[in-house]
């Protein structure tokens, strides 16, 4: 029998469904497997590429035999959820069903043999850094608005994570815009650089951002984890080659323009009002000035102006999708000002925190 917290319990549920596929032909893994440890229970979760793993502390020791079970994962989250908080829950084998009660709610519940369960953790993890729990969730946050979700090219649907300089660096393409964001942090050497995928970073960046302490993040050439605490996530990166997406970046000689993020963002909301299918939106500089504009033969006319520092007599303009520019803007927080980029010969956008080293995103123009 385990007995313990019903806040714990729901808490560290709802996070290893968040890894449980909505659709399963393996029974298996719409299940958390569930095993008593000696510092309490375990739950594992796994669709065969990332596993979730965390222990929930026993409320207190029993002399009856350890539980080691595994059961529908999404219905005992619904059912811990739902439970009196305050409340303990006590959980038990009753011949073929896992027994879960707390105060006077009572379940039986359908399982399967925890030994059917697969196991991701193994193998030796060859690299290592080091991060702040939030500090790797704002990272990862950062990035995966750039990574693709187009399956034909499997390779860019994750962060590529490499040295640059002796540095580590992050990296995200889609084809149609690209971030690369230097980190703080020497390289490993013999380090193999990795693609992290999309599915295990947007999990990774949720679960952690609340979480308090460092993390560690491992990898191989074969799988990473990300260990804190009693929380341990483990996934396999994706097997293929990034392309080497620094041709793409520009390297302009002419000064940048700076604007307010906080305005451009407001002035996006805004004029994204008539926005149709066709996502296109004209943006014009001028010196002193922005102008943005949407035009949509069902909605309208939309046009926005913010102030910029442009000077030396600065005229460009290019078509662009307003979403990228949106979120280039979102990621490069942490600066009141901007810097910007128009390069219409080479039909691309450049957008910066005043170090064309540092974080930087490249945006491709549209047709207008």
């Amino acid at each position: 029998m385990a007995i313990m917290e019903v806040a714990q319990l729901a808490r560290v549920l709802k996070n290893a469904a968040t890894v449980v596929e909505t659709r399963n032909t393996i029974p298996v893994l719409s299940n958390v497997r569930l095993i008593e440890v000696d510092d309490g229970l375990q739950a594992t979760t796994s669709d065969l590429d990332c596993e979730y793993r965390e222990t929930i502390p026993l409320a207190q020791a029993t002399e009856d035999a350890p539980l080691a079970v595994t059961v529908d994962a999404k219905r005992l989250a619904s059912i811990a959820a739902a439970l009196p908080q305050g409340s303990q829950v006590k959980m038990s084998m009753d011949s073929t069903r896992l027994a879960v009660s707390a105060g006077r709610s009572r379940y039986q519940l359908p399982v399967i043999d925890a030994s059917d369960f697969p196991s991701m953790v193994g193998g030796e993890m060859v690299a290592m850094l080091g991060f702040e729990c939030s500090a790797l969730a704002k990272l990862f946050g950062q990035m995966i608005h750039a990574v693709s979700t187009e399956e034909t090219r499997y390779y860019l649907n994750g962060i590529f994570l490499h040295e640059i300089d002796k540095r580590a660096c992050l990296a995200a393409t889609d084809g149609r815009r690209g971030m690369a964001m230097p980190l703080d942090k020497g390289w490993q050497g013999g380090a193999p650089d990795v693609i992290l995928p999309r599915k295990a970073v947007t999990i990774l960046q949720r679960l952690l951002s609340d979480m308090p302490g460092r993390a560690q993040l491992r990898w191989s050439t074969s799988k990473f984890c990300v260990e804190a605490g009693d929380f341990l996530f483990t996934g396999k990166v994706i097997d293929g080659t990034f392309p080497d997406y620094q041709r793409v970046f520009p390297q302009p000689e002419c000064e940048p323009i700076r604007f307010e993020a906080a305005a451009m963002r407001e002035a996006l909301r805004r004029v994204k009002l008539v926005i149709e299918k066709n996502r296109a939106m004209r943006i014009t500089v001028r010196e002193g000035a922005i102008s943005l504009q949407i035009t949509a033969d069902a909605t309208g006319t939309a046009v926005e102006e913010l102030p910029c520092d442009a000077t030396g007599g600065v005229n460009e303009e290019m078509t662009v999708n307003p979403d990228f520019l949106g979120d280039a803007v979102n990621a490069l927080e942490g600066v009141d000002a901007v810097c910007m980029h128009l390069l219409p010969a080479a039909n691309q956008m450049l957008l910066h925190m005043g170090d064309l080293a540092g974080a930087r995103e490249v945006i491709m123009g549209m047709r207008g």
